[in-house]
């Protein structure tokens, strides 16, 4: 039930005012001086139980009409929790709190510890009066270092998230740079692309006119001697000349006519010559 207390005491404020406003009357029928004045009583109201200014005074004296007044206190205040507890029945929200205020209230003081509180001597009193104030300055001191621990950890917890919001835009940053090297290289590869197709074309090109400036250079005279190499007669020159027919006639697929012209009028002229020989 302490831990509880020292969670959820100050949670409702109507339940604070009202345990507060118990401990005075608890302390006022406990004899314990500086709770007659008004003045005291409200600033008391104000502040946490465990700021409590105990007087050190002697109890009032155990008089008929004294205890009266205990009984009358007493009754007071289970009637009032008694109320309290009525008017909270309806709303569940409030039934926690309400049993919090009535423990506390029996923990600070009950009929019978209040009985035996009258039965002890003034020191003993004053001891008493001294522990609970201590174990209320405690109380309100644990309280204290709970709300230091939660905003720490508010702090740290909001560090963290601007950390985590620096690490985003960093990844972000990252991520941008990767896409612009990701179109830049496909930029490359395109420009790779039409670079090669165009060196294949000139390529083609340049093998069609080297292939050309061949077959034009074997139509010349001189280019055309090299074919009837090795000749020394008439029959070996009609084999060269057919076999010659057959490879550079028009009709063929690497035919050509220039070259096959060329062929026939060095064929004729070594036939000539042949003959004459």
């Amino acid at each position: 039930m302490q831990e509880n207390f020292k969670t959820n005491y100050f949670a409702n404020s109507n339940v604070e005012n009202y345990a507060k406003s118990v401990a005075v009357k608890i302390a006022k029928a406990s004899g314990v001086k500086g709770f007659e004045s008004e003045g005291l009583e409200d600033n008391l109201k104000k502040k946490s139980i465990a700021q409590i200014n105990w007087a050190n005074s002697k109890p009032l004296k155990e008089e008929t009409k004294q205890e009266e007044l205990d009984k009358k206190v007493i009754l007071d205040n289970s009637s009032n929790l008694e109320d309290y507890s009525q008017a909270a029945s309806n709303n569940s929200s409030l039934k926690e709190d309400v049993k919090l205020v009535e423990d506390d209230a029996n923990t600070i003081m009950t009929a019978d510890k209040h009985k035996e509180f009258q039965q002890l001597n003034e020191k003993e009193q004053k001891k008493w009066l001294f522990k609970e104030h201590m174990r209320l300055q405690e109380l309100d001191k644990t309280l204290e270092d709970e709300r230091n621990l939660i905003d720490i950890q508010k702090h740290m917890l909001a560090r963290q998230q601007n950390k985590n919001m620096i690490l985003k835009q960093q990844l972000e940053n990252q991520k941008s740079l990767y896409d612009q090297k990701w179109q830049m290289l496909e930029k490359q590869n395109r420009q790779l692309t039409i670079d090669k197709e165009r060196f294949e074309r000139e390529k083609l090109v340049y093998k069609d006119r080297v292939y050309r400036e061949a077959r034009k250079n074997a139509a010349n005279s001189d280019g055309v001697k090299i074919f009837f190499k090795g000749v020394h007669d008439q029959d070996t020159l009609k084999k060269r000349y057919k076999s010659l027919a057959k490879i550079y006639h028009p009709d063929n697929m690497s035919g050509d006519k220039d070259i096959l012209l060329a062929i026939n009028t060095e064929y004729e002229r070594l036939l000539r010559f042949y003959l004459d020989v």
